[in-house]
C-alpha cells in the first residue's frame, strides 16, 4: 500500500526507476567472481533486484557484482552495497572523538610523512624516512632537516640512496617508484634519468623512504614487488581486534603490489596466516590458483610471522584512538613486520569479496563504536 501511494505521488520517478531496472537486467555488470551457476529466471531477477534497490537504496550494480542474480545465491548478511559500506566506515571514523568540537583524525594516517613520524616516535617498525622532495628542493630527514636545492639529492651524505619515493598524500600505489642515487646518477625503477626529467615527476610533496628488504618467503611470490598484507583492525566495545586480512602481491614485473596496478589479492586466515582461497585480480571475474608469473600456489601459502603482524597493528591502533577501523599495509622482513602505512578509507569491495561475512560483522562492530 505504501508503494502504491508512493507511485501515485511520484509516477514519473517510479517510471524512470523501472526503466533503469529493466536496462540493468538487459545489460548487467559482470560479477566480481566467475559465474559458476546459470542466471535465475528473468522474472525472479527483476523481483529480487527491486527488493535489493528498495532495501539498500542502491543503483543495483552491486546486486550483480555480488552474483545475486545467479542460481543458488541469496543476499546474505555480509553482502553490502559498497557506497553504504563507505558511508558507514567514514561516519564511524569521523565520530570517535568525545570532544564537543568536530575533529578529523584522517590526516594522521592520510599524510605518509606524519604517519611515519607517529610510528617512529612510539618505537614502532616503519620505513626509515630519508627525505622530503619537491620540484625544486630536498629536505633531508637523517640530519638537520635543512632545505636544499634538489641538485643536492645527487650527493647524499651516505654516498648512495636506495629507497622508495611516494606522494605524501595519495593511495592505490599511483606515482610510487623505487629511487636509487649512486655516483651522482639518479635511477628510477632501474633506469637512469636526468635531474630535469626527475624534477618533472615531482608534482607536489614526495616522501623518500628507505627500501624495505622483504622476507625471502614473501619474495617467492613475485620478487620485483614488496608483497604485503592488508589487515583490518576494528575498535568495538572498548577493544581493538583483528578483523580481516588479505595477501597482496604484484604481477608482471610491477614494483608495487596494488590491485589498481594489476596486482593480485587472496584471503588470509588471521590465526594461522595461511592463504585460504584463490587469488583475485581487479579485472572483473578473474581468479587464479597460482601466481601467473612465478607459479607459486596461492591457497595454502604460509605467511610468516602472522601472530607478530596482528599483535603489532593492534598495538598501533590503540594509539590512534580517533579511528573505529583502519586498514594496515604490512611488509614482512627477515627481522619482523614493518608497517608501510595505515588507511582510514580501506577498500570494502575487495575485503567483502574475500570474506562474505565482513559486511554483517562490520555493521555489528558499529554498535559500540565509542568504546
Amino acid at each position: 500500500m505504501a508503494s502504491l501511494r508512493g507511485f501515485l505521488r511520484h509516477p514519473v520517478g517510479y517510471g524512470l526507476e523501472l526503466v533503469r531496472t529493466l536496462r540493468l537486467l538487459a545489460d548487467p555488470p559482470a560479477p566480481d567472481l566467475p559465474a559458476r551457476a546459470p542466471r535465475k529466471p528473468r522474472r525472479q531477477q527483476f523481483r529480487e533486484l527491486l527488493t535489493w534497490k528498495m532495501t539498500h537504496g542502491d543503483s543495483g550494480e552491486d546486486f550483480f557484482r555480488h552474483g545475486l542474480h545467479l542460481e543458488g545465491s541469496e543476499p546474505a548478511a555480509g553482502f553490502m552495497p559498497v557506497f553504504q559500506f563507505m558511508a558507514q566506515r567514514d561516519r564511524a571514523n569521523g565520530r570517535m572523538s568525545s570532544a564537543p568540537e568536530a575533529f578529523d583524525y584522517a590526516a594522521l594516517v592520510g599524510d605518509k610523512f606524519l604517519f611515519g613520524l607517529f610510528g617512529r616516535a612510539l618505537g614502532f617498525p616503519v620505513p626509515r624516512p630519508l627525505a622530503l622532495l619537491g620540484p625544486d628542493q630536498v629536505t633531508r630527514l637523517d640530519g638537520e632537516a635543512e632545505v636544499q636545492p634538489l641538485e643536492e639529492l645527487l650527493t647524499p651524505p651516505s654516498g648512495s640512496v636506495d629507497g622508495f619515493c611516494k606522494p605524501v598524500v595519495g593511495g592505490k600505489g599511483r606515482s610510487v617508484f623505487p629511487l636509487e642515487v649512486r655516483n651522482g646518477e639518479l635511477r628510477v625503477a632501474g633506469e637512469s634519468v636526468g635531474l630535469d626529467a626527475f624534477r618533472a615527476t615531482l608534482s607536489g610533496h614526495f616522501l623518500l623512504e628507505e627500501r624495505v628488504q622483504q622476507h625471502p618467503v614473501m619474495a617467492r611470490l613475485h620478487p620485483p614487488s614488496v608483497n604485503t598484507l592488508r589487515l583490518v583492525t576494528v575498535r568495538s566495545s572498548g577493544r581493538i581486534e583483528a578483523f580481516s586480512a588479505i595477501l597482496r602481491t604484484g604481477a608482471g614485473g610491477c614494483r608495487v603490489d596494488n590491485l589498481a596496478l594489476g596486482g593480485w589479492a587472496a584471503p588470509v586466515d588471521l590465526v594461522s596466516g595461511t592463504v585460504s582461497g584463490q587469488a583475485h585480480s581487479r579485472n572483473e571475474g578473474l581468479v587464479a590458483s597460482h601466481h601467473p608469473d612465478t607459479g607459486i600456489a596461492f591457497e595454502g601459502f604460509q605467511v610468516p610471522m602472522m601472530g607478530d603482524v596482528v599483535a603489532l597493528v593492534v598495538r598501533m591502533h590503540r594509539f590512534l584512538y580517533g579511528f573505529h577501523s583502519l586498514g594496515w599495509d604490512v611488509a614482512l622482513t627477515p627481522e619482523g613486520p614493518v608497517v608501510i602505512e595505515a588507511n582510514d578509507q580501506w577498500g570494502g569491495r575487495t575485503m567483502m569479496l574475500m570474506d562474505p561475512t565482513l559486511g554483517g560483522r562490520f555493521r555489528a562492530s558499529l554498535a559500540d563504536r565509542e568504546g
